[in-house]
């Protein structure tokens, strides 16, 4: 049985910014792909390091336990290194699952990509 490949994590930089997307719709819910998509947040934050970091959900349809876990963790990592990241175009079901876990209270959250870079200015 062939493995599913991993959803692919893509970046743009928009000035000191680094913003992380999904190219295509998912929905994030399998262990090997949580834990690929966790290591490539890690290598991207750490690559070339850039604290800036905005993370976009517009393509992400539902996320896991287990992938808001990595995101804490993540954001966790980040602080550490005085990074910070901030989330935009969050869609409702999502945000229904941060605001639940009250992770709504740890994260900063921005309607759009644009909105989400201009705030660390």
């Amino acid at each position: 049985m062939a493995t599913k490949p991993a959803p692919k994590v893509n970046t743009q930089s928009v000035g000191d910014v680094t913003v992380i997307y999904f190219s295509q719709k998912r929905m994030l819910l399998d262990e090997s792909n949580i834990q690929a998509i966790y290591d490539e947040l890690i290598n991207i934050s750490q690559k070339e390091y850039k604290p800036k970091l905005v993370l976009d959900l517009a393509n992400v349809q539902y996320l896991s336990s287990a992938v808001i876990g990595k995101l804490v963790a993540f954001n966790k990592t980040l602080a550490q290194d005085k990074g910070q990241i901030k989330l935009c175009a969050v869609q409702a079901g999502v945000m229904k699952v941060f605001k639940i876990t009250k992770l709504d209270k740890i994260f900063k959250f921005f309607a759009d990509q644009d909105s989400a870079v201009k705030s660390y200015k």
